[in-house]
């Protein structure tokens, strides 16, 4: 197995209490393996995300006849109201190989 790191963290009751079902209806082991699953679904995701952002910086670049430049004025952010905004000198996950 690869190697383990132990963390704490901190979270709102209800995500708590969704984590706890999940794990007394039988659906999950542990916490844990409810965290991991979580984590591995949010990296496909985030690498998705990452895949369709470089799409539109192409076709962006493709219309302008190759001149790059920014399109962040064109694409709405993508906010989650559940979770306080990241850390911005946090690590970053890298998307699955």
């Amino acid at each position: 197995m690869a190697d383990i790191e132990r963390l704490t963290i901190t979270l709102p009751s209800d995500m708590a209490a969704a984590i706890k079902g999940a794990v007394n209806g039988g659906d999950y082991a542990s916490t844990s393996e409810v965290v991991r699953d979580a984590l591995r679904d949010w990296k496909m995701k985030r690498a998705l995300q990452l895949q369709e952002l470089a799409a539109l910086k192409a076709v962006d670049r493709k219309r302008s006849g190759s001149q790059a430049r920014d399109i962040a004025p064109h694409v709405e952010p993508v906010t989650d109201t559940s979770r306080p905004p990241a850390d911005p000198g946090s690590a970053r996950i890298a998307p699955p190989d």
